[in-house]
């Protein structure tokens, strides 16, 4: 029964990826132009214009592109890019290991914010820091990513000169070595990690709050709590391990949501990720490109909420028979 469910589970995922997939690369066929003017110029004949869109597909009725284009998907064959004339794979590989590891990042600096501000209102217990972290996760929470990165922007870059605007290194850096760029690479990233981790800290935050709220009232706190045991050692080997198991579903859901909330953060700060090239892909009617872009940040989407409630479903077994009723 339990392979059923994640099965079913699994079924739905690629389901939901083929929808995404398909509307995205539709919609992009359908939009006005031609692709075509980004593959030769418009002063070439006409017969080299016709020979291109021939050799391209672009002369076949719609549904055949696309049948063509998702047996090549399923070969896992994403063609060649329209605009740079190179193998989408090997365009989208040094941006997608670019956005990985900036949601990665974005995600451990969201779970040190929300256990820091959780430790501080366990440990303080003070109503009004409480009140101040609370309204604070809520503004935060509350404000789209990109006015949040503009506001950063403007403060911290604009009016006080602390932060480079856009970018992912200076010009002074370029081609001086790793370890040599390292530092200003770090600097440029201060602004973007923040602009994307801060709504996901807050809510983060939110969860473990209460989650803790839950945790330090149960039986064996209060008893570990009476024998001596100091604050410090209650909160970090007693009551933040067994808060932190609800949160496994939101930290897959919000991994899923840093991939998104990327492409945003990526053009604003203009760095070289998926959502950069995604934009630009779909700006410049880059059809295999565009499509390859969504498929792969569609994957990894669809793949961490699965994972999480695969995990979460293992750790209580009573999702799981919910799931097989």
């Amino acid at each position: 029964m339990k392979k059923k469910v994640i099965l079913r589970r699994i079924l739905i995922s690629v389901f939901f990826l083929w929808v995404m997939v398909s509307g995205v690369y539709i919609l992009i066929i359908a939009a006005p132009g031609d692709p075509s003017h980004y593959l030769v110029s418009e002063k070439f004949s006409p017969e080299i214009i016709k020979n291109t869109r021939e050799s391209f597909g672009l002369d076949r009725p719609l549904i055949v592109q696309y049948a063509s284009w998702l047996k090549n998907i399923i070969l896992f064959d994403f063609g060649i890019s329209f605009k740079m004339k190179k193998p989408v794979i090997s365009i989208i590989s040094p941006a997608l290991l670019f956005t990985s590891l900036f949601a990665f990042l974005s995600l451990i600096l969201q779970l040190l914010i929300a256990v820091a501000g959780g430790a501080l209102s366990y440990m303080l217990n003070s109503r009004l820091l409480n009140r101040v972290l609370s309204n604070l996760s809520l503004i935060l929470f509350s404000a789209p990513t990109f006015v949040l990165g503009l506001f950063l922007i403007l403060i911290f870059s604009l009016w006080f000169d602390l932060f480079p605007v856009s970018g992912l290194k200076s010009f002074r850096y370029i081609e001086r070595g790793f370890w040599a760029e390292l530092p200003d690479m770090i600097h440029h990233m201060i602004l973007p990690l923040f602009t994307l981790s801060a709504g996901g800290a807050a809510l983060i935050y939110n969860y473990l709050r209460k989650s803790i709220e839950n945790v330090k009232d149960s039986q064996f706190i209060l008893y570990l709590h009476s024998i001596g045991k100091t604050k410090s050692e209650l909160f970090f080997k007693h009551i933040l391990p067994n808060a932190i198991n609800p949160l496994i579903s939101v930290l897959g859901v919000e991994a899923g949501v840093l991939l998104g909330g990327s492409l945003i953060v990526e053009v604003l700060f203009g760095l070289p990720g998926m959502g950069r090239l995604t934009y630009d892909a779909i700006g410049s009617r880059d059809y295999p490109l565009a499509a390859g872009c969504v498929l792969i940040s569609g994957f990894l989407m669809i793949t961490a909420n699965l994972a999480a409630d695969l995990i979460k479903a293992n750790i209580d077994k009573r999702l799981l028979k919910s799931q097989m009723n």
